[in-house]
């Protein structure tokens, strides 16, 4: 049979043909269709071969950081993706890919507590999508914004941007595109501590993502979806949905889900007052925290301090109330 070129690149990658490597793997890392993590590989090679024998023009270079950042954005190396995110940015500058870019940024930006930033990201990728004539990609935009804005402690402007965002996604958007605006007023719904608003709107989230999305992103709906449900009392289905999103994650090689997964065990543990179990579930989160998650370790130590006090553990609550 023919040999697949990503091989072949990878080959002589391995041999430090570099020139004849680069075009072999960029063409492999930016085939329309393919698998994000084999992509995200592919690019990171091809970033290298073109370090070792430059041939890329900008854009090629830009998309290729693109792909290179997806995988890890989803498997929660939040800096890492940022990092190669701004690179990706610069290299696109004036390219449609450079709003899709700047809305990735975006999110990681969100999931990094860095909410400004993430406005930010948000605010200029609105702005290009615009004049470069994307109005579905200024509607999707313009929903994560009105989450952000949500979480910096504005709720009126993130719900008229939440609304406006909609209502063009109703008209311009694709489903992928609804799916994810869906998932940023779900987002805002559990922000918010609208429970069965959040319950309603990931439950359809989760049922949808296997379809749009993949496995990853069904076993993390599966894992907010256990947050909302806890929240409204029905923790049977929600440890269940939990258990899954954790064995999910397992299997998919993506702690992020089992990383939520473990929050909501921790905070349905504390609705239900189990103090136990939620201690046992917030180490599970400070472990996810130590090995990758480092800029969660203030909600990590939140969720334990809340555990101690139940268990009457007052001056360890407070030891991890100050750190």
């Amino acid at each position: 049979r023919k040999a697949d070129p990503a091989d072949i690149g990878r080959l002589l990658a391995a041999a430090a043909r570099w020139g004849e490597a680069r075009p072999l793997l960029a063409d492999a890392a930016l085939r329309p269709g393919g698998d994000q993590v084999l992509s995200g590989e592919l690019a990171a090679l091809a970033i290298t071969a073109n370090e070792h024998a430059a041939g890329v023009d900008a854009t090629t270079l830009g998309r290729l950081h693109l792909a290179k950042a997806r995988p890890l954005g989803a498997a929660g190396r939040s800096a890492e993706a940022m990092d190669v995110l701004e690179m990706a940015i610069r290299l696109l500058d004036g390219d449609e890919e450079a709003i899709d870019a700047l809305g990735f940024a975006t999110s990681v930006a969100d999931n990094m507590q860095l909410p400004q930033r993430a406005e930010t990201y948000a605010a200029l990728g609105e702005r290009q999508s615009w004049a470069l004539g994307f109005p579905a990609k200024a509607a999707s935009l313009l929903t994560l914004r009105g989450r952000v804005l949500s979480r910096i402690g504005f709720p009126r402007e993130a719900d008229r941007v939440l609304e406006r965002g909609q209502e063009l996604l109703e008209d311009h958007g694709d489903a992928g595109q609804k799916f994810r605006g869906r998932l940023n007023r779900s987002w805002v719904h559990l922000d918010r501590g609208e429970a069965r608003h959040a319950e309603t709107g990931f439950d359809r989230l989760r049922d949808e993502a296997g379809q749009l999305e993949g496995p990853v992103s069904v076993a993390d709906k599966e894992a907010y979806w256990a947050r909302a449900a806890f929240a409204v009392g029905r923790a049977a289905p929600a440890l269940e949905a939990a258990g899954r999103a954790e064995e999910s994650a397992a299997a998919l090689g993506a702690p992020a889900p089992a990383f939520i997964a473990a929050i909501s065990c921790a905070e349905g543990a504390l609705y239900f007052e189990r103090y136990d179990d939620a201690l046992a579930a917030a180490d599970r989160v400070m472990g996810f925290v130590e090995s990758q998650f480092h800029e969660w370790e203030n909600r990590a130590r939140v969720l334990r301090a809340r555990a101690l006090v139940g268990l009457g553990r007052s001056e360890e609550a407070l030891a991890e109330a100050r750190k």
